[in-house]
C-alpha cells in the first residue's frame, strides 16, 4: 500500500472494558479496541496481543477518565480530552433528589478522608486524599 492512501485516524476515544482493560476505539474499526494496558489481577487483555474484540451485548465500555490511566499506570496521550469522558454522564433527577446524593457523597467522602488519612498509603493514595480533602473544601458542612 502505498503511503499516500493511509489515513491516519484522528478521532481516538479511549476507554475501559470490562473494569480490566484501558484501550481506545476509532471509527474505522467499531468493532476492535486497541489495547493500551490490562490489569493482571482483573484478567485484562496484555496489549502485547493486540487488539481486543468488542462483542456487542456482552462487553461493557465506559469513557476512560484521567484517574483510569493513572490506575493503568499509561502516560495521559496528548490528545486525551477529559470533556469527553465526561460528557457520555448525564443523569437526569429532580433538584431535591439530587440534593440528597449530593449529600450523601459529602458524607461518606468525609468520613473516607478521615478513616485514611493518617494510614501508610502509597502515591496514588494521597494524591486520592489531597483531591478529596481540595474538593470537599469547597463544600460548607463537609468537616474538612
Amino acid at each position: 500500500m502505498n503511503s499516500d492512501t493511509k489515513t491516519k485516524s484522528t478521532n481516538a476515544k479511549y476507554v475501559v472494558m470490562d473494569e480490566h482493560t484501558l484501550g481506545y476505539l476509532i471509527d474505522e474499526t467499531p468493532n476492535v479496541m486497541g489495547v493500551l494496558a490490562g490489569s493482571v489481577k482483573r484478567r485484562g487483555h496484555n496489549p502485547m496481543n493486540g487488539p481486543a474484540t468488542i462483542v456487542h451485548g456482552n462487553t461493557r465500555l465506559r469513557p476512560a477518565n484521567e484517574i483510569d490511566f493513572e490506575f493503568f499506570r499509561v502516560a495521559l496521550p496528548s490528545d486525551f480530552n477529559a470533556d469527553d469522558a465526561a460528557g457520555d454522564c448525564q443523569i437526569e433527577a429532580a433538584p431535591k433528589e439530587l440534593a440528597g446524593w449530593v449529600k450523601a457523597l459529602v458524607k461518606v467522602t468525609s468520613e473516607l478522608v478521615q478513616a485514611v488519612e493518617y494510614t501508610p498509603l502509597g502515591v496514588r493514595g494521597i494524591k486520592a486524599v489531597q483531591a478529596a480533602k481540595k474538593a470537599l473544601g469547597n463544600i460548607p458542612g463537609s468537616g474538612c
